[in-house]
């Protein structure tokens, strides 16, 4: 679905891996990629790709799980959470409107070529979630919360179906979109830190509901 237009190579010796493949090859100079990339040390390789046209459609949640992140600002965090999402075979994700671009450059670097497997859809999440309701019957809505039930006792894991909420870094799910949860679940822990970061939570209830 990504169509590469052409690919930079900082390394003279790469040149015929790719020259071979038909597509438009540049050599350029170390100086010339760290410009192009914005990191100080850079891959070797640049590709240049054209956007996807297609995105993720609402037919396709009736027959996956999927992802729901609501407020996600930090770019790391989302390119970490798509990476493991990609790792737990989930691959479609629902953002609200005012989270971060998956097109930013350090989201793309976070995550390591997952981003290639995933589908996205920015969205309205309240105004999404209120037309989704007729569906909670068969498909368990989780909200990753403080104080919530412990998820052990609440994930479906027999259920193929459903949706996973992450919320902010700093503010959690929104009150209009946690009414919406049709489970509201937490991580038990023993220590004294606040919560735990938003990537690496997700993380561990993926791999619960993954688990078998």
């Amino acid at each position: 679905e990504f169509e590469v237009e052409s690919i930079f190579v900082a390394d003279e010796t790469l040149m015929p891996n790719f020259q071979a493949t038909g597509l438009k090859v540049e050599l350029v100079s170390r100086k010339e990629m760290e410009k192009m990339t914005a990191f100080t040390s850079p891959s070797p390789v640049l590709g240049l790709v054209k956007k996807p046209r297609r995105q993720l459609e609402t037919s396709d949640l009736r027959s996956h799980r999927f992802l729901v992140l609501d407020g996600l600002r930090d770019p790391g965090n989302l390119g970490t959470i798509i990476r493991t999402a990609d790792w737990f075979g989930i691959h479609h994700i629902l953002l609200s409107n005012d989270s971060v671009d998956v097109f930013n450059h350090k989201v793309l670097q976070s995550t390591m070529g997952s981003f290639f497997r995933t589908h996205f859809l920015y969205t309205d999440l309240p105004e999404f979630l209120h037309d989704f309701a007729p569906w909670r019957d068969e498909i368990p809505v989780y909200g990753a919360v403080l104080g919530g039930e412990p998820m052990k006792l609440c994930i479906e894991k027999e259920n193929r179906l459903g949706a996973l909420v992450i919320g902010s870094e700093s503010h959690g799910i929104s009150e209009e979109v946690l009414r919406f949860c049709s489970h509201q679940i937490t991580i038990p822990g023993g220590g004294d830190t606040e919560s735990l970061n938003a990537a690496v939570a997700a993380s561990i209830i993926l791999y619960e509901w993954q688990s078998h």
